[in-house]
């Protein structure tokens, strides 16, 4: 039962930490775009505030699915 409540925790957490993330790289991405970057800069900057966040993400899944081992 103990386990069951850890877990369900996890998965709580896991879904606030995603969804700041989300939130975070959306209004980054859009205060980027509001500059006067001009339209390669805008395409380089979108692309790479992405990238940034697929990068987190990945890390966050990889962290999450990893197997733990029993104590």
């Amino acid at each position: 039962m103990e386990n069951t409540n850890v877990f369900l925790k996890l998965l709580l957490w896991r879904g606030e930490v995603q969804h700041t993330l989300q939130e975070n790289s959306r209004e980054y991405c859009e205060e980027v775009y509001r500059q006067e970057l001009g339209p390669i800069g805008t395409v380089l900057m979108i692309s790479a505030c992405f990238a940034v966040f697929t990068i987190i993400l990945g890390l966050l899944i990889i962290v999450m699915t990893a197997p733990v081992t029993p104590r």
